[in-house]
């Protein structure tokens, strides 16, 4: 079980193939629950390895984007507030056009 998981009841096992038969549909087994239902066992079983392959590729998208968020951002540009006396009047920055 996943640290920060809230289902403490919950069993997880670990197969060769996640793969199962139920009421003649073939499924596969994941942590957010049952995927399907496929037509035949082979199906299930490709789309498992396809869906864990997903998976595996989406959380080293998640560790990079985490790591950006992270790093600091310099860009070396300082910023400030320029006073009021320097700035334009509204009039000579708002245009409006009357037909």
């Amino acid at each position: 079980m996943r640290q920060g998981d809230s289902d403490k009841n919950r069993n997880y096992f670990r197969s060769e193939t996640r793969a199962f038969n139920l009421n003649g549909s073939w499924y596969f087994a994941t942590r957010e629950g049952d995927q399907g239902p496929f037509p035949n066992r082979d199906l299930a079983e490709a789309e498992a390895l396809r869906y864990a392959n997903e998976r595996l590729s989406l959380s080293g998208f998640q560790a990079s984007r985490e790591a950006e968020r992270k790093a600091p951002r310099v860009t070396g540009q300082r910023w400030s507030i320029m006073p009021m006396e320097k700035t334009a009047p509204l009039s000579e920055i708002l245009t409006f056009d009357t037909d």
